[in-house]
Parts: C-alpha cells; sequence; structure tokens
C-alpha cells in the first residue's frame, strides 16, 4: 500500500519535471493538480490543511507560469478576448463544430479593422486556430449543445475525484484517475483533444476508472466491457487516421509535388498536385499549398477557386494576401484591394502584407494610398527583428524620399 502511493507521488514528480522541461505550462499544472489532489485523499484527516497549501502552491505555480512565457501567455489572454466575442454572438447554436479554425481569424480581423487595439495586442496577434482551451471552443462551435457535452465531462470528472476517495489503493486505477485528471486540467489553458494521443490516453483512462467506479455491474458485463472499451479506442484511432490510410497513395504524391516542386521541377510539381485533387479537395493544407502553386505558374482563376475553398474550412492571412494578388493580376482590382486589407487586418504586424498592399497601390497609380501605407509600414512596431523587414524599410524609405523631391519640384 505504502510503495504504490509512494510510486504514485514519484510519477506525478516525474511528470511535473519532463513537462517543465517540454516547457509545457499546461501539464505542469496539470500534474501538479493531481499530485495535490492524491495527497488530499491520503491524507483525510488534514483536508483543511492540504486544501489551503495545495491552493497557495497551485497559484503561486499559476503565477510563475504565467510570466515564464509572459508573450505566449499574454497572447492566449488576447485570444480568450476574441474567443468570447464570437461565442457572444453564437451562444446559443455555436458556429458549428470543427468550425473554430474558419472563423476565428474573421474575427480577429473585424477587431484589428476597428482600429481600437494596443500596441501590445497588435505584436501579439498571429494567425489562430484554436481557443487554447478546449472547453471554451466547444461551448463556441455548439453552443448550448456544447456546454451540456462540456458540463457532463466535468460531471464525470468529479463523479470519478469522489469515487477516489473511497477506492481501494490499486496502483492502475490511481495511475489512470491522476492522469484523466492532469489532461483534464491542461485542456483549460491549451488544445489538448484535438491530437490522438490524447484522445486515445484519455479514453484507456476512463475505461480503467468506469471498472472500478462501477464494479458490480461491469464485472456481471464483463464479456461487453472489454470489446466495446477496445472498440471505442479502435474507432478513435481510425477516424483520426483513416483518411491517411485510404488516400495513402495521395498523400504520398502531395510529399513528392512539394519535393518537385523545391527543386524546381515547377510543372511536374503542378500535374501531381493535380492529379491528387479529388482525394485531398477537402483536406486545406492540401488546398493552401495547390492554391499558391496554381498562383505561382500565373493560374489564376483556378487559385482563386481553390483558394476560396480553402477558406471554407481554414482561415488566416496569407490566404488572403495570395488572393489579392490573384485579383490583381487578373485586373480586379477591388477585389484585390480588399483581399490584401483583410489579410493586414488579420495579422497586423505582418510587414510583408503590407508591402504587398503598398506595391499594389503604387502599381496601380494610387501614389497618395501608396505613401499612406508606406508611412504605416516604416511606424510599425518590429515583433521579431529580420533581413526581410529591413529590406522592406529600406525601399519605402527610398521610395518616400524620392516622392519628397519629386513633390519639390
Amino acid at each position: 500500500m505504502k510503495v504504490n502511493r509512494l510510486i504514485i507521488i514519484l510519477l506525478c514528480i516525474v511528470c511535473i519535471a519532463v513537462s517543465g522541461i517540454l516547457k509545457s505550462r499546461a501539464f505542469c499544472l496539470g500534474f501538479l493538480v493531481s499530485l495535490w489532489s492524491f495527497i488530499f485523499i491520503l491524507y483525510p484527516n488534514h483536508k483543511r490543511r492540504v486544501l489551503l497549501a495545495g491552493l497557495f502552491l497551485i497559484l503561486c505555480a499559476t503565477s510563475l507560469a504565467y510570466q515564464w512565457k509572459l508573450s505566449s501567455s499574454l497572447g492566449r489572454v488576447f485570444i480568450y478576448k476574441i474567443s468570447f466575442a464570437i461565442l457572444r454572438d453564437h451562444y446559443i447554436s455555436g458556429i458549428g463544430f470543427g468550425a473554430f479554425k474558419r472563423v476565428y481569424m474573421d474575427y480577429q480581423a473585424a477587431y484589428f479593422a476597428k482600429g481600437h487595439f494596443s500596441v501590445r495586442e497588435l505584436l501579439l496577434a498571429d494567425n489562430t486556430f484554436y481557443a487554447f482551451n478546449d472547453y471554451l471552443q466547444i461551448i463556441i462551435e455548439g453552443g448550448i449543445m456544447g456546454a451540456v457535452i462540456v458540463l457532463g465531462y466535468l460531471f464525470v470528472l468529479i463523479r470519478f475525484l469522489i469515487s477516489s476517495f473511497h477506492s481501494n489503493d490499486l496502483i492502475i486505477y490511481r495511475a489512470a484517475f491522476l492522469l484523466y485528471l492532469a489532461i483534464s486540467v491542461a485542456a483549460f489553458f491549451t488544445h489538448i483533444y484535438d491530437r490522438p494521443i490524447f484522445q486515445v490516453l484519455a479514453a484507456i483512462s476512463i475505461s480503467i476508472l468506469l471498472y472500478h467506479t462501477f464494479p458490480a455491474f461491469l464485472k456481471r458485463n464483463f464479456r461487453l466491457y472489454v470489446p466495446g472499451s477496445v472498440l471505442i479506442i479502435l474507432l478513435i484511432v481510425l477516424v483520426n487516421f483513416i483518411g491517411r490510410v485510404v488516400h495513402y497513395r495521395a498523400y504520398n504524391e502531395y510529399a513528392e509535388g512539394i519535393h518537385l516542386n523545391e527543386a524546381g521541377f515547377k510543372k511536374e510539381a503542378l500535374d501531381k498536385l493535380k492529379r491528387i485533387y479529388p482525394e485531398l479537395q477537402n483536406n486545406s493544407e492540401y488546398l493552401a499549398y495547390y492554391g499558391q502553386q496554381l498562383l505561382n505558374n500565373g493560374q489564376t482563376t483556378e487559385a482563386v477557386r481553390i483558394l476560396d475553398q480553402a477558406l471554407k474550412i481554414i482561415t488566416f492571412n496569407d490566404l488572403y494576401n495570395e488572393l489579392g494578388q490573384c485579383y490583381y493580376l487578373s485586373g480586379e482590382y477591388a477585389k484585390a484591394e480588399a483581399a490584401y486589407i483583410t489579410a493586414i487586418n488579420m495579422v497586423p504586424n505582418r510587414f510583408v502584407s503590407r508591402y504587398d498592399l503598398y506595391k499594389f497601390y503604387r502599381q496601380t497609380g494610387q501614389p497618395d494610398k501608396a505613401v499612406i501605407v508606406g508611412r504605416a509600414i516604416l511606424n510599425l512596431p518590429v515583433k521579431i527583428s529580420s533581413s526581410m523587414i529591413t529590406y522592406i524599410k529600406s525601399i519605402i524609405s527610398k521610395d518616400l524620399a524620392v516622392s519628397i523631391i519629386l513633390e519639390k519640384n
């Protein structure tokens, strides 16, 4: 009994250490909460002391985790701010399961388009596809139904927590509960359940916990319990990987197409990408890459169609930037300007998006707008210095200097 308890404590400490080495603040907190709950169960006669000491320790750890990677923490706070704006508009029906990566960036673009933002928020903005809180994302996507799912999940977690006070010291039960609790806590601070490994680990943990929470019922139905648990785990694996298995050849050709393109065989690469379209037309990564290569090869009409198709699945600023280039080359200047501006508003700290709009204005004979955008670029705070930023600023500085000289003459 004492050996089992010591093993569990050591496992929690090792997991906390490994999480720290891997720089996963969410799992550091998750396993810390697991350790605290286990100690709370071990000392029922000192619940008040353990509770207060644990709360103090977790608050300190949360504060340290927040400061540990401050820019990342502030970035997540900003993501929550935009996410709650989505929730406010769709709290009843939700935006649809799986739609967060399509909707979020539109809201971020709308936020920056209004102009009421701080310099810090401008620098923190990035392409975002997750709410970094699985429960919040489920509620945003599912609305009331999502809230019911989250409440049901938390109810099960609390039910297992209560059962753990009356359970035996069987090590497999304790380990399963502490792993499930750690994953559940980590899901408050990052995206967990989009990854198959954590889906499988959670399913295995729940299966073990159910057996020890309802032993009489499940022992009577043991022949159904074991195959049922295995079937659920296999279904999780199947759902996550069936596309890769069924379209194995297409994914191989996709990889070959990327290598051919990087090696300079542009036409051959594009031919491969076209050939696998029927099989990968619902894969946003493929669509974005295919659309980019169509643009690079001058097939702007088809590129617009493919990029628009990608935007129905996922949204990020590069897609709009490429749409802007397609519309410009096709002579649809109003659509090009709108696409470039959307790309800028999605991630306003990106210099390349602004520089593309600046070039667009110069090439379409709109010098006044070009000057406004150029000055904005020169005054834009730098998130991460690079040679590209230096080059863009030097070009614009020269252009504006020439414009001033011409105006004086």
